[in-house]
C-alpha cells in the first residue's frame, strides 16, 4: 500500500482526509511544517499533501527545506488561498500540484492518483536510463577488453619462451586490473610458477600445484578463482565484485587460457622439432667422419697394396688403372654424399635460425600502426 503523509494544523481536517484516504493509502499526519519534514524522513511517503499557513514552519518553507535535502516525490498543496499568486508561490517552493479549500473529494483523489502515477513512470524512466547508461558503459568496457584479448591472441603464438609467454600474459592481466599467478606444467621441463610482481607466494605456489589436473574453473572466494587448463594454471587473485561483471570475466580469462594454450602447444612443438634437428645433424656429423675415415683407409690401404713389389710385378697395368679409376669414382661419389649432406646441414641450420629470427619479426610487429586497437 502507498503512503501519504498529510501536513495540516487543523486535526478536523487531517481526520477528514484520513477518512477519505484510509481504504486505498497507508496515511500518517504531521501538524505543521517543522513536523512534516521530520516525518517525511522517517515515514517515507509516496506523496505529500501539504498545508499552506501552519505554524513554526509554513507550506513553502516545508516544501523547500524538502527538495534541497533532495526528496523528490509528489507535494500537494491544500489551501483557502487559491488566488492565482498563491498558486504560484506553491510551484515555485518546489509543488506539483495545487487543490483549493475547500476542496472537491472527487477532485483530490483524482490528484493523488495522477501524481502517483506520474511519479511512478519518472521513476521507471529514470531507472531505465540508469540501466541503459549502465549497458553502455558495460559495453565499451567489453569491447576495450575484446580489443586487448584480439591482440594478445595475434602475437602470444610468436613467443620463444615460456617466460615470454607469461610474461605478455601478465601484461595483458594488469590492462584490464587483474593480479595473478601462473603455473606451467609442459612435456620440456619442470613445471613452473610465475608471479605476477615477482614476489615469492608459497600458499599460492602449493595451490597452483595441487590444481593440477582438477576441474577447469575453480572458485576459491568472492574474488579469488583458478582457470585450470591442460598446460598451464592461472589463479586471479582480484576477480570483480559485481555478479555480472566476475561472469563476463570469466569468459574473457577463457579466451585467455586457450590462447596461452595454443602458444605452449607450440613452443613444445618447436622445441621437439629442434631437438630432433640438432641430434640429426650430430649423427649426419658422425656418419660423414665415419665415411671420410673408410675412404682414407681404403685410399691408405690401396698405396700399401700397390707399394709392395710382389703385387706392382704382378698386376697388369690395365688392371692397376683400373683399380685406381674405381677408387677415384669412389671417393667422388663420396665427396658428393658430402657436399649433400653440408647443404642440408645448412638447410636444417636454417631451420632452428627461423625461430630465433621470427623472433626479430615480432619485435618489429609490437610497433605496427594496424594493430588492432579498440580503445
Amino acid at each position: 500500500m502507498q503512503k501519504v503523509l498529510i501536513v495540516d494544523d487543523s486535526s478536523t481536517e487531517t481526520k477528514i482526509l484520513e477518512t477519505l484516504l484510509m481504504d486505498k493509502y497507508e496515511t500518517r499526519c504531521a501538524k505543521d511544517g517543522a513536523q512534516g519534514v521530520e516525518l517525511a524522513k522517517e515515514f517515507e511517503p509516496q506523496l505529500i499533501l501539504m498545508d499552506v499557513e501552519m505554524p513554526v514552519m509554513n507550506g513553502y518553507e516545508a516544501c523547500r527545506t524538502l527538495r534541497d535535502s533532495g526528496c523528490a516525490i509528489p507535494i500537494i498543496f491544500l489551501s483557502a488561498l487559491s488566488e492565482t499568486g498563491d498558486k504560484l508561490k506553491a510551484y515555485e517552493a518546489g509543488g506539483d500540484d495545487f487543490i483549493g479549500k475547500p476542496y472537491d473529494i472527487k477532485e483530490m483523489v483524482a490528484k493523488i492518483s495522477r501524481n502517483l502515477e506520474r511519479h511512478d513512470d519518472q521513476l521507471e524512466l529514470s531507472e531505465n536510463h540508469q540501466q541503459a547508461m549502465q549497458m553502455a558503459q558495460r559495453s565499451m568496457v567489453d569491447l576495450s577488453y575484446l580489443g586487448r584479448i584480439i591482440n594478445f591472441t595475434q602475437k602470444i603464438g610468436q613467443c620463444h619462451s615460456y617466460e615470454e609467454l607469461v610474461r605478455r600474459t601478465f601484461s595483458l592481466l594488469e590492462e584490464i586490473n587483474l593480479h595473478s599467478s601462473m603455473l606451467i606444467h609442459s612435456t620440456d621441463l619442470e613445471d613452473q610458477v610465475f608471479f605476477d610482481d615477482g614476489k615469492e607466494r608459497p600458499v599460492e605456489r602449493s595451490m597452483l600445484m595441487a590444481l593440477k589436473g582438477k576441474r577447469r574453473i575453480l572458485e576459491f572466494s568472492k574474488n579469488r578463482c583458478a582457470f585450470n587448463w591442460v598446460r598451464a594454471t592461472m589463479l586471479i587473485r582480484n576477480m570483480p565484485d559485481n555478479e555480472i561483471e566476475n561472469g563476463a570475466m570469466k569468459d574473457y580469462l577463457g579466451y585467455v587460457m586457450n590462447a596461452v594454450e595454443d602458444a605452449i602447444n607450440t613452443l613444445m612443438v618447436q622445441s621437439k622439432l629442434r631437438s630432433t634437428i640438432l641430434k640429426y645433424k650430430d649423427s649426419n656429423k658422425q656418419m660423414k667422419l665415419a665415411i671420410m675415415k673408410i675412404i682414407e683407409d681404403f685410399e691408405e690401404s690401396l698405396e700399401a697394396l700397390f707399394a709392395r713389389p710382389d703385387v706392382a710385378q704382378s698386376l697388369p697395368v690395365d688392371v692397376e688403372d683400373l683399380v685406381i679409376n674405381l677408387a677415384h669414382e669412389s671417393t667422388m661419389k663420396a665427396d658428393e654424399l658430402f657436399s649433400s649432406g653440408f647443404n642440408m646441414e645448412s638447410e636444417l641450420d636454417g631451420v632452428v635460425d627461423m625461430f630465433r629470427n621470427e623472433e626479430q619479426a615480432e619485435d618489429v610487429e609490437e610497433d605496427d600502426d594496424d594493430a588492432i586497437t579498440l580503445f
